[in-house]
């Protein structure tokens, strides 16, 4: 069997704007009346807010919707699918690094349609045919879809798939020197760790692959420039083509950033993207930061519908150097619910992780926002060294961040210091010690007071 061409799937997002706008707006109108038609809990949305499909006539109608979030999935989980249970094939979970998973039920149909998204973003990055592609997303493990959906991509393609999985980097390393893997998938700090060991036992050269696409973490800045992990990844593996990917369980959603590094490419036939104002949910306009919600066409199971998934990022109008005409999205540039307010300004925690990783002295970080004994938001940052650090510097390197964080950001913060070994552990691992699908580097503990640290 002949694999398709990647020319019929991307054709529909070379189409001018105006014509892939009008073709967007007909399936916005069927996916409503789909999910109106066969889910109790839109059905019950809709109602309450006294709208239905037939008054959507055209996008400023739809945008009178209620939005859907996060705590919705989590209450009305069972509500939501719209099909009977006799028709799933399989269940997975959100990664319930931010709250606790959500369950999202999937069809044969569905699965077919992950496997398309997945075959367009694929050859976007650059993945052909004759590719070994060796995956590091968990694929058996805490039922979740990033490594299950690559894996369909790759089917399709008829690309062979090495699916190793994460963890157990000797292995991994032994793997690949046996197969020479052309393209590696996974998260940029595993895959940063897994190049870091391969370097320090001298076997980059020989297992060096052509291409590497992560997700999960954000390698770049607001202008698509590596950023501090975004460099040490293409530091530990230099030479190799580094590609970032946008990826949400929910829908799920992925984008590539194509070889001109114009945008996240998020196909047009199977999603709407909308970047919405944090505080009035009015669109914004391009180039304009927001938080994006999404609507996911085709989705038999689960449908969304204006779902806020709290990333905050930009979209881009206008045609990319590729031909790509349909909206993308600029880089994610941290989560509204990693807003912290301060004197009435909004401040992005991601920004205050950064600001600590610039230090050269600092291999690891992670943030923990509490309340102190005043009830008062509070930063506590923990920090671990890198190895050839020299811990008589420490408090000069506490001091500095501290100071630097001052500076920026205006808010005071206190810095501990732990060994890579425990920052590791709690990044990568719940408190059942079961292991994350990607790191977590900020955790919201606002019931605890300082004298608990």
């Amino acid at each position: 069997m002949k694999s398709p061409s990647l020319k019929k799937y991307i054709k529909f997002n070379h189409q001018p704007f105006d014509f892939i706008r009008k073709k967007q707006f007909l399936k916005i109108k069927e996916t409503v009346s789909y999910a109106y038609n066969n889910s109790k809990f839109y059905r019950r949305l809709y109602d309450n807010a006294k709208l239905s499909p037939d008054k959507i006539k055209e996008f400023s109608d739809f945008e009178k919707l209620p939005l859907v979030r996060r705590k919705d999935l989590h209450k009305y989980n069972w509500d939501i699918p719209a099909v009977s249970k006799d028709k799933w094939i399989d269940i997975s979970t959100t990664s319930g690094t931010t709250a606790r998973p959500i369950y999202l039920p999937w069809t044969k149909k569905d699965f077919l349609r992950l496997a398309q998204i997945t075959y367009i973003l694929h050859g976007l990055a650059g993945i052909r045919k004759k590719d070994l592609v060796q995956i590091t997303y968990p694929l058996g493990m805490g039922m979740w879809i990033a490594g299950l959906h690559n894996w369909l991509g790759l089917y399709k393609k008829e690309s062979c798939s090495l699916r190793f999985g994460p963890g157990f980097t000797e292995s991994q390393l032994h793997n690949m020197e046996k197969l020479r893997p052309d393209v590696l998938l996974g998260s940029p700090s595993f895959l940063f760790k897994l190049g870091a060991y391969a370097k320090d036992r001298k076997m980059q050269k020989k297992i060096k692959p052509r291409l590497i696409c992560v997700s999960g973490e954000n390698i770049v800045n607001h202008d698509f420039k590596f950023n501090d992990l975004g460099v040490k990844l293409e530091k530990v593996w230099e030479g190799s083509d580094i590609r970032p990917v946008y990826g949400a369980s929910e829908g799920p959603i992925c984008g590539v950033v194509c070889n001109k590094g114009q945008g996240y490419h998020i196909p047009a036939q199977f999603f709407y993207l909308e970047v919405l104002d944090i505080k009035t949910h009015n669109i914004v306009k391009p180039g304009n930061r927001g938080v994006l919600a999404i609507t996911v066409f085709d989705a038999q199971a689960f449908p969304l519908i204006r779902y806020v998934l709290g990333d905050i990022t930009s979209s881009f109008e206008g045609p990319c150097q590729c031909g790509w005409n349909s909206l993308r999205l600029g880089p994610i540039l941290g989560r509204v619910d990693r807003l912290l307010k301060v004197k009435g300004v909004l401040i992005n925690l991601e920004d205050i992780r950064s600001l600590v990783l610039k230090n050269k002295d600092v291999e690891i970080a992670y943030l923990e926002i509490i309340k102190d004994d005043n009830l008062i938001d509070q930063v506590v940052v923990y920090i671990s060294f890198n190895n050839k650090f020299d811990n008589f510097n420490r408090k000069r390197v506490k001091d500095d961040i501290k100071f630097k964080i001052k500076s920026k950001f205006r808010i005071n913060t206190k810095i501990f210091v732990k060994s890579n070994e425990k920052l590791l552990k709690k990044v990568w691992f719940t408190e059942k010690n079961e292991r994350r699908r990607k790191p977590v580097y900020i955790f919201d503990d606002r019931g605890a007071g300082w004298q608990n640290k």
